[in-house]
């Protein structure tokens, strides 16, 4: 009978598996769609009218912001583009990693154990890997944002109390963030690192044993299967 254990290990990497695949086909959308996006925003701003009187440079000077707020916001994607491809690259390697060694431990294959291990490796050194491009790009957005979003609130009449109010709280969401980020490559390594020693348990090492065991006996008591394995006899000559 399989381990309880080993079965919950590959629902997570299941679960794991999904969630990055969601996280993988927003993130490439994103990217497709990032142009788009960024032509359509500068689009409707050219379209709004400037209004007449004094709040007409106010209003201009708050646009203009916006506008060069969002272009510096394309150039960061820009620059920072094939770091976050091959993160994605690196991600979708982890994802397959993780789907095959469940299904071929789950399965008691040969090889089961193994990928377990190689899977939970790889996902160790991803999860390392990525938490300082992630810390980096989620930093300077958070600065350019803040950066434009003063001015914005400085060309509105009375803004400079709402301009302190919104940088403070920026700077404590980016501290959330960053928090959230830590706490989950934690649980990541936590799980990863009990599932390399559990699969390595000798009750663990018995049962892939006996389903090896097992797979081989029902191979060899194949008769397709033997036929094919054993050479042909040489027939006498009459």
């Amino acid at each position: 009978m399989r381990p309880g254990g080993l079965t919950a290990v590959c629902v997570i990497a299941f679960v794991l598996a999904a969630f990055g695949f969601c996280t993988l086909s927003c993130g490439f959308v994103g990217l497709a769609l990032q142009p788009a996006i960024a032509d359509m925003t500068k689009s409707m701003q050219n379209s709004m009218p400037t209004p007449p009187g004094p709040g007409g440079q106010q209003f201009q000077a708050q646009m203009d912001a916006q506008s060069q707020m969002y272009e510096e916001l394309a150039s960061m994607q820009q620059r920072h583009l094939p770091l976050m491809i091959t993160q994605y690259v690196l991600h979708f390697v982890v994802v397959v990693l993780l789907i095959v060694g469940g299904v071929r431990a789950l399965q008691g294959k040969q090889n089961g154990q193994r990928m377990v291990v190689i899977s939970m490796i790889a996902l160790m050194v991803f999860a390392l890997l990525r938490l300082y491009p992630q810390y980096a790009i989620q930093a300077e957005t958070q600065e350019v944002s803040r950066r434009y979003r003063n001015q914005i609130m400085q060309a509105t009449p009375g803004g400079g109390a709402t301009a302190a109010m919104s940088s403070s709280m920026m700077g404590m969401s980016t501290a959330f963030q960053m928090a959230i980020m830590g706490i989950w490559m934690l649980a990541l390594l936590g799980y990863a690192g009990t599932s390399i020693w559990y699969v390595n348990q000798p009750q663990v090492d018995q049962w892939f044993a006996s389903s090896a065991a097992l797979e081989i006996e029902n191979f060899t008591d194949d008769p397709e299967s033997s036929a094919e394995a054993s050479p042909p006899e040489d027939e006498g000559i009459a």
